[in-house]
């Protein structure tokens, strides 16, 4: 019952963040800040050295703020590669960024770069299967969005 349960608040939760995406992108709802903390909570918190039980700041374990990261690119990559939104103090980077706080190209490239080093540690230890598949697919997203 507990996997299950887990199973459960993981597709939950990515499906909310599918969601929250998609409102963004059609226009119903400005979820912009949050794609910014999605794409935050996941790539620029990670090091693929720490042991995959190693949660981030906010307690969300790696493997899921990959996958979270991932949904976000699936589901508003264009329109997030397009903002140019600088957000102040909400936006701020994490442990991996220093630099503007909101969208940014550099960003871009930092979140890119986190997500070949996913692809890239495919087999190490620490690092999920079902995160090297969704940086996979991400990357792939990427390229279709024209991220140079």
């Amino acid at each position: 019952p507990r996997a299950i349960a887990c199973v459960r608040a993981r597709e939950g939760w990515l499906n909310l963040c599918r969601f929250l995406m998609r409102a963004w992108v059609e226009d119903v709802a400005d979820f912009e800040l949050y794609g910014i903390w999605m794409m935050r909570e996941g790539l620029e918190n990670l090091y693929l050295s720490q042991p995959e039980d190693t949660s981030n700041i906010d307690g969300i374990p790696k493997t899921l703020g990959i996958e979270e990261a991932s949904v976000c690119v699936q589901a508003a990559g264009a329109k997030m590669y397009k903002s140019t939104t600088i957000m102040g103090r909400k936006g701020t980077g994490d442990r991996r960024w220093t630099g503007v706080d909101g969208y940014h190209r550099e960003r871009w490239e930092l979140w890119k770069t986190v997500f070949q080093e996913i692809v890239d540690a495919d087999g190490e230890p620490g690092v999920r299967l079902r995160a090297v598949e969704a940086a996979k697919v991400r990357t792939l997203s990427l390229k279709r969005i024209r991220i140079k």
